[in-house]
């Protein structure tokens, strides 16, 4: 079966307000986007109005109107007649349709100038260091300090200028794109803004990592004496696995024991991994201390050397790290196989973990079964559950 993606688009149940200004007419209902609705509404007797929707765009999962502290829903041309006590009256009309997730993050970083080191420059000199932004490690800014002159009444001075190079990455610095420079004046420090959407720069970052961890696997595989292929065959993968020459990440479990891989690997599959080893290039091997135990660990990095019978038997743990550490392939799989997996004696558990990790697909099939099946399952087990998914249960009886 093939699984849906996670998407980055949340349902909500919104109220909206809207006051009618005619006897009869129409209101567009933009919702952004590309959801949209059209609001019919027409006066027949009294204060009363005859509402209905039409030219329904987008995936709008309910519409109701609230009369009366009632909600009733407005189903395809179905007309409802609401009460009113004035000729223009507001109406609240409650509508459950996707909102998009903006991802747009504000970082600001404060750029101390470093006064005994800038008075070393002469004119015409510079200086170059690196700084990391903050709670980004994995995004690593190079930067210039320069000697300029400027000239007052007729008199040269020393002028300082820094010079931030931004070609890697789509992020605006103090709402500028691409390279960032301004002048620096005597102490004071200068305060940089930048701004990003995370999701594009887990994308550039693993897009990156990814070019450079193929041509580290090609010159591993022919030190190796293994013939470079053009994807992963499962021949290179179980020979690069069974060596630990050229294994340089060390993955510690909780109790101590250390699993070995490649990083390049590891930075190609996962953008928690490949942060840290942005964040550690000058270690070699790189050690990460994992919160768990050594089998889960070393069955997730077989995954990703060719081992798929690693998954059953260990669907609920491996999720979770897959999800701990962003590993697509892995969390995909494991949601497949637990999908094939559900009886009415462990529903109680995987129905925890599809809505942990917002598995539509996984959380469809245990609720069905909760529902369905609900005298066959443990009564103990069936009270432990959260109070969401029990109300979800009920909602699909």
């Amino acid at each position: 079966m093939s699984m849906p993606s996670i998407s980055t688009y949340e349902y909500f149940k919104t109220v909206i307000a809207v006051k009618f200004k005619l006897l009869k007419g129409q209101q567009q209902i933009e919702l952004g986007n590309d959801v949209s609705f059209v609001l019919n509404y027409e006066k027949n007797s009294g204060l009363n109005y005859d509402i209905s929707i039409s030219d329904v765009h987008g995936d709008i999962k309910e519409v109701s109107v609230i009369d009366n502290n009632e909600e009733v829903a407005l189903i395809g041309s179905r007309n409802y007649t609401i009460s009113s006590t004035e000729l223009s009256p507001v109406i609240m009309i409650k509508v459950t349709y996707p909102f998009k997730r903006n991802q747009q993050t504000l970082v600001t970083y404060i750029f101390e100038v470093e006064q005994e080191r800038i008075k070393l420059l002469k004119l015409g000199e510079y200086y170059e260091e690196k700084f990391t932004l903050p709670q980004f490690d994995a995004l690593i800014f190079t930067y210039f300090i320069r000697s300029t002159p400027y000239f007052e009444d007729g008199e040269q001075h020393p002028y300082y200028s820094l010079f931030i190079k931004n070609d890697k990455y789509d992020i605006e610095i103090n709402g500028k794109k691409g390279d960032y420079e301004c002048y620096i004046f005597g102490k004071e420090p200068v305060q940089l803004t930048f701004r990003f959407d995370i999701d594009v720069i887990r994308q550039q970052l693993k897009e990156s990592t990814a070019t450079t961890s193929a041509t580290a696997l090609e010159e591993e595989s022919e030190a190796a004496n293994v013939e470079p292929e053009t994807s992963l065959q499962p021949k290179i993968l179980k020979t690069l696995q069974s060596q630990t020459t050229f294994k340089d990440a060390i993955l510690v479990a909780f109790d101590g024991a250390e699993v070995r891989a490649h990083r390049c690997i590891l930075a190609a599959v996962s953008d928690v991994f490949c942060a840290i080893f942005n964040s550690k290039k000058s270690e070699n091997p790189v050690k990460i201390d994992l919160e768990f135990a050594a089998e889960i660990v070393e069955a997730a990095v077989g995954f990703y050397y060719g081992q798929k019978d690693v998954i059953k038997g260990n669907e609920n743990e491996l999720l979770q790290f897959a999800t701990k550490y962003s590993m697509a392939e892995l969390k995909t799989k494991c949601i497949e196989t637990l999908y094939d997996t559900v009886t009415t004696e462990n529903v109680c558990d995987i129905v925890t973990l599809a809505f942990d990790n917002n598995s539509d697909s996984l959380k469809e099939k245990c609720l069905q079964i909760l529902s369905k099946e609900k005298s066959k399952i443990d009564k103990e087990k069936l009270q432990t559950l959260p109070p969401s998914i029990l109300v979800a249960c009920l909602t699909l009886s």
